[in-house]
């Protein structure tokens, strides 16, 4: 879970409020296919691109002009962030309240899953065989995340 709070905004609906996703991936811009629509007037129509990962929460311009301040230093590219992060689109200013990575805990979670399937694997059960087809689609899903994080 991601939380943000609008600190400073010309948009006076999300002035001091609370925004919170639950998505490993979202977007901040003014167009109505955004997950956080700000009316502001140095924001673009999609503006950044937010990613949980295993390092923190990265935060990518969408375009080479799409610029943001990360603490107080300019920035187009990508950066990663952490809880008390405060970055600026526009003369939009957001602290990041919250973060917990669900990307961290999958890699928890596949970590124990892995010990778990080693042990079946050990004692010839028939459902080795379905949790082999499952692990080959996890990889493959997991490649896929991987390919859609770096683009």
């Amino acid at each position: 879970m991601i939380k943000f709070k609008i600190l400073k905004s010309p948009d006076l609906d999300h002035l001091y409020r609370e925004f919170v996703s639950t998505k490993m991936f979202f977007t901040l811009g003014k167009s109505l296919k955004c997950d956080l629509i700000i009316d502001d007037p140095g924001i673009l129509k999609e503006h950044l691109h937010f990613f949980d990962t295993k390092k923190g929460l990265v935060i990518k311009s969408t375009q080479q002009n799409a610029y943001f301040l990360s603490n107080g230093k300019k920035m187009s590219g990508i950066k990663t962030h952490k809880v008390d992060d405060i970055f600026q689109v526009g003369e939009t200013l957001i602290k990041i309240i919250q973060y917990d990575s669900r990307a961290k805990k999958n890699t928890d979670i596949a970590q124990e899953l892995k010990v778990k399937y080693e042990n079946l694997a050990n004692e010839e059960n028939d459902s080795y065989e379905l949790i082999h087809t499952l692990e080959q689609e996890m990889l493959n899903l997991q490649s896929i995340y991987k390919e859609e994080e770096l683009s």
